[in-house]
């Protein structure tokens, strides 16, 4: 889940905002394309 929060980042795509924390934690990029896809 996504919610509207003025942490995001408005110049990025809601991809990349949810994808932002994961690789900032190093997480593989298998989970960060999971946690991306999923709905």
């Amino acid at each position: 889940m996504v919610v509207q929060n003025y942490a995001l980042f408005p110049h990025l795509k809601v991809e990349d905002n949810v994808a932002f924390g994961l690789r900032a934690q190093k997480q593989p990029k298998a989970l960060i394309n999971e946690r991306v896809t999923q709905r």
